[in-house]
């Protein structure tokens, strides 16, 4: 009598079996659950949400936009309570944004989510990554400007 291959082998499964029928929802699902928690990583303090890091897009450092999509970002900013705290210009452009302290962790993941869609955004890091993310100079933010203030525009632009 000739053994027979177990149930689950792939020499027997068939693109029509139950399992195979499973596989293409499995990727979607992997995927959301590795954004939803790359997203949940965002710390909550006891005055809110820790603050985030904004990367401004590198193309747009050069670009006649820089001062228009900034704005997109200031207005964003104002729409939805955030306080800009530092402006970093090294080899990125770099905005410290913090919360308000009645934010909820959904609230910051929101917003979060929304300052991602902005056409200058390159990306929303978490104050606490900002390190290992951008492999910043030590120590970190050392050529800030002061609240409310943007860089010079030498600064800015990188040149």
């Amino acid at each position: 009598m000739k053994p027979q291959p177990h149930k689950n082998s792939s020499m027997n499964s068939h693109p029509s079996s139950p399992a195979s029928r499973r596989w293409p929802f499995a990727l979607p699902l992997l995927a959301i659950f590795l954004i939803s928690s790359s997203a949940s990583a965002l710390l909550m303090r006891d005055n809110g949400p820790e603050p985030i890091i904004v990367q401004i897009k590198e193309s747009l450092r050069l670009s006649d936009d820089l001062d228009a999509r900034l704005s997109e970002l200031e207005a964003a900013n104002s729409q939805n309570g955030l306080t800009v705290r530092k402006w970093y210009a090294g080899d990125r452009l770099l905005v410290r944004i913090s919360f308000p302290s009645n934010f909820t962790e959904q609230q910051a993941l929101t917003v979060i989510a929304g300052l991602q869609q902005l056409p200058a955004v390159e990306k929303v890091v978490a104050a606490s990554a900002a390190n290992l993310e951008f492999k910043l100079p030590r120590p970190a933010f050392s050529g800030m400007w002061q609240i409310f203030t943007r860089p010079p525009g030498r600064a800015s632009s990188g040149r």
